[in-house]
């Protein structure tokens, strides 16, 4: 089995980038000039997620129980 799992840490402090190539590899690197030139697609991996090649995409991995995904609808008015 080569399967594998990459992770980004919670909050976002180190970066990290994934690209995926036209002959199905998958490239990953803390810089974006590390990723191969053949890479077809490329992004940010986002903080506190992981990748694993088995499902081929990210899930959370860090659920605090303070972080909401919810964007608000009124405006700020201190």
């Amino acid at each position: 089995d080569n399967s594998y799992i990459v992770a980004r840490d919670a909050i976002g402090v180190t970066s990290l980038y994934i690209g995926w190539g036209l002959d199905g590899s998958v490239w990953i690197s803390s810089e974006m000039k590390g990723l191969n030139d053949d890479c077809e697609h490329f992004e940010c991996f986002p903080p506190g997620h992981l990748y694993s090649s088995k499902d081929g995409g990210f899930r959370r991995w860090y659920n605090p129980p303070w972080y909401s995904e919810a964007i608000p609808s009124a405006p700020y008015d201190p």
